[in-house]
């Protein structure tokens, strides 16, 4: 970001905001592929499986005590 300019900075969220790239998309993408593989082997009376049932999902579902933080924290070390 030193030698960044600020119009050079302009031109890459007009870029992104065209083509976006990053992880975030790389799922996407990754998504999309195993939807389609997932949806070409299931069997006829399977339900179809959707994109979102291949996007990760890196938010806890609810949040964590202090006693599950501490314990993972644990771990760590």
């Amino acid at each position: 970001m030193e030698r960044t300019t600020s119009k050079e900075l302009s031109e890459w969220q007009a870029y992104y905001s065209i083509e976006p790239f990053g992880e975030e998309r790389a799922d996407l993408r990754n998504a999309m592929l195993c939807t389609l593989v997932a949806n070409a082997m299931r069997g006829k009376n399977s339900k179809a499986m959707t994109i979102k049932d291949f996007m990760p999902d890196f938010e806890p579902k609810k949040p964590m005590t202090d006693n599950q933080i501490k314990t993972i924290l644990m771990g760590l070390c």
